[in-house]
C-alpha cells in the first residue's frame, strides 16, 4: 500500500509489462481498489481498473493496453469534467486516492509566482515539529543568531519553500507559535548550498504556471498539513 501511495504522490511511471505482470497480480491486491492512468506519447488516454488480474476501462469492459504505453497510479489532478464523477462514488480505498484533496494554483498565484494562501497562519512549535517529520519538510536556513526563516521540500528538481516569521527552533518553547508567510518555488540546482544549509537569496523563483499540477498540489498538500489546515 505504501508503495502504491508513494507512486501516486511522486507520479511514478510503470512500463506496460511491469503493470500487467506485477501490479495486477498478488501480492499487490490493493491495486484492485485503485484507479490507474494510461499514457501514450505522454498523453493521458485511459483510466483503468484491475479486477482479478484483468484490466478494465471505466465501463467495466476488458481492454488491452497499447504496447509502449506507461501506467501511473491515478492522481486526482488527472481527472477532468468527464471523469470527476469518480470522486462522488462511495468506494473504499486503501488510501485517499480519488478523494485526496487537490490544490491548484489560482490566477493570483500564477500572476505573482508566489502563494499567499497560508500567510499569517500559526501553529504551535510542538505541532510544527511533529508534522515536519511526517511530511519530510526540512529546515533550510539559520542565520548567525540561530533564526530560521525558511523550510522546504524537494520534488522532481523543484524546491518548495515556505517562508516563516523568524524563529529559533532550538530554543523556542513548544507552546509558542510558528507563523507562515509566503510559499515560493525554485529550481533546486540554482539554490545556494553552504554549510549544510540552503539559501534562496538572489535566486529567481520559478513560474508557478510551469510547475506540473500534481507536483504543485502535493507541495501545497504538505504545506497545508504542516500549518494545520490540510
Amino acid at each position: 500500500t505504501d508503495y502504491l501511495y508513494n507512486a501516486m504522490v511522486e507520479g511514478t511511471e510503470f512500463s506496460r509489462d511491469f503493470f500487467l505482470h506485477t501490479l495486477c497480480l498478488p501480492p499487490f491486491t490493493a491495486s484492485e481498489q485503485l484507479f490507474f492512468s494510461v499514457y501514450c506519447d505522454k498523453m493521458l488516454t485511459e483510466i483503468v481498473m484491475v479486477d482479478g488480474g484483468r484490466v478494465l476501462n471505466l465501463q467495466n469492459e476488458p481492454i488491452e493496453l497499447a504496447k509502449g504505453c506507461t501506467v501511473r497510479v491515478l492522481h486526482p489532478v488527472e481527472l477532468n469534467a468527464k471523469t470527476a464523477y469518480l470522486q462522488r462514488l462511495n468506494i473504499e480505498q486503501p488510501f485517499e486516492q480519488i478523494c485526496r484533496r487537490v490544490y491548484l494554483p489560482s490566477d493570483a498565484d500564477r500572476r505573482a509566482n508566489v502563494c499567499m494562501n497560508v500567510a499569517g497562519r500559526v501553529v504551535t512549535v510542538r505541532a510544527f515539529n511533529k508534522t515536519l517529520r511526517k511530511t519530510g519538510v526540512k529546515i533550510l536556513n539559520r542565520d548567525q543568531d540561530g533564526l530560521c526563516t525558511q523550510v522546504g521540500l524537494s520534488r522532481e528538481g523543484i524546491l518548495c519553500v515556505l517562508n516563516l516569521a523568524p524563529i529559533d527552533m532550538k530554543v523556542a518553547p513548544l507552546d509558542s507559535f510558528v507563523q507562515a508567510r509566503a510559499v515560493w518555488f525554485y529550481d533546486e540546482q540554482q539554490v545556494i548550498r553552504f554549510g549544510g544549509k540552503r539559501f534562496t537569496d538572489g535566486v529567481s523563483p520559478l513560474s508557478v504556471s510551469e510547475i506540473p499540477l500534481r507536483v504543485f498540489s502535493e507541495f501545497m498538500y504538505s504545506v497545508y498539513e504542516l500549518m494545520g489546515c490540510a
